[in-house]
């Protein structure tokens, strides 16, 4: 158990629903590293087969087996690293996945506090350039590409050698920078607890809603980030809107076409069954072949023997029929087989009651869409 929580130190922890191992190396493990490392070593073995590129040399140093891919640094100078700013590689064939660790963070901004890497000091410095990095990683893409990039999140934070990623600051990617919102997830760890030695110290991390680290510092309590989010790209087209099928029949009294009544309704839709035979029938609409929904309410007064039916070619063809005597609701699937013409529902009551009397508040027949 550590300082801060009760909770056990374990040697996994969960990432979207898989259970990976802590990365437990003395070399560069007090911080995020932890997690960071075994989601990208997972991430490169997923699209081993692919065409990857990460932006920043990052996961080479703790690999045991390399997966193929270019590296791209702007200040890391090594065999088979391109030294190259993101923001100015334009490569003849894009990514079909690109992987960035802990690295989004520091374009454009000052030198790391070791004056290891970064850009001088006295430089002007553009604090959305990192947002726009994000944005160049998925211009980089491929259609039907996929990326993953982590960075330090929780309040927003100017450490001049990095940003450390806020909501309001995440949300820019679509609101102004036009990142499509279906291509954006992300997954978000907050640091829970660690052991109090700077060697290789266990450290505890859970995944955790987004709002969970709107207070999250950089530097406290623990060393470096205390929260990170994990950012996850698709770059596929947006699913296609569905549209609603056309409702032809959607009301008895007030439809387009309308209906035929034999007896007029009164202020409340209430109609009286003063004769027998059909009291309204229509619209004499044509539908295509396929499943359609009818749903009907209808609410009587008095005792009445009544048969609805939907017909087609004006009554030739019977498609559904309900005899009842007291209030109903319907609810069934019609299926058409072929095209029907002069589609009709109609009412008919045997034996005339003019203290009987009965009214619709629901009646639609619309299409199903097929699964």
């Amino acid at each position: 158990m550590g300082i801060h929580s009760n909770s056990p130190y374990s040697s996994t922890f969960e990432f979207n629903n898989k259970i990976l191992q802590y990365f437990r190396t003395p070399e560069n493990n007090v911080a995020e590293r932890t997690i960071e490392v075994p989601i990208g070593l997972q991430f490169l073995q997923e699209n081993q087969s692919k065409r990857i590129l990460e932006v920043g040399n990052v996961l080479s140093q703790y690999e045991e087996s390399i997966v193929k891919r270019d590296i791209l640094d702007k200040f890391e100078v090594g065999e088979g690293i391109m030294n190259v700013d993101v923001m100015d590689f334009n490569p003849d064939e894009k990514y079909d996945s690109i992987i960035s660790i802990s690295t989004i963070e520091h374009i454009g901004q000052g030198m790391d506090p070791f004056n290891i890497y970064g850009e001088e000091s006295n430089q002007s410095r553009d604090l959305e350039l990192p947002l726009k990095g994000l944005m160049k990683i998925f211009h980089l893409l491929k259609e039907n590409g996929n990326g993953l990039i982590t960075v330090p999140f929780g309040k927003l934070k100017d450490e001049h050698w990095l940003v450390q990623f806020s909501s309001d600051y995440l949300d820019l990617l679509v609101t102004k920078y036009g990142l499509p919102k279906h291509a954006l997830s992300t997954v978000y760890f907050r640091k829970i607890d660690m052991e109090t030695t700077p060697l290789n110290p266990s450290q505890i991390w859970e995944q955790c809603e987004q709002d969970d680290l709107k207070n999250s510092d950089f530097n406290s309590p623990f060393p470096f980030a205390n929260g990170i989010a994990v950012i996850q790209l698709e770059k596929k087209p947006p699913e296609p809107l569905k549209y609603d099928s056309r409702l032809l029949i959607g009301n008895l009294y007030f439809n387009y076409p309308p209906f035929v009544f034999v007896e007029m309704f009164d202020f409340d839709g209430w109609i009286a069954c003063k004769q027998s035979g059909y009291l309204f029938y229509g619209p004499y609409i044509n539908y295509n072949a396929g499943r359609y929904l009818f749903t009907c309410h209808i609410e009587t007064k008095g005792d009445a023997e009544y048969l609805l039916n939907i017909s087609s070619n004006k009554g030739e063809n019977i498609l559904s029929y309900k005899k009842f005597i007291h209030s109903i609701k319907i609810e069934e699937i019609i299926h058409f087989t072929t095209p029907q013409e002069n589609v009709e529902v109609r009412l008919y009551v045997h034996e005339p009651n003019p203290n009987a009397s009965f009214r619709i508040p629901h009646l639609s027949l619309r299409k199903v869409e097929e699964d």
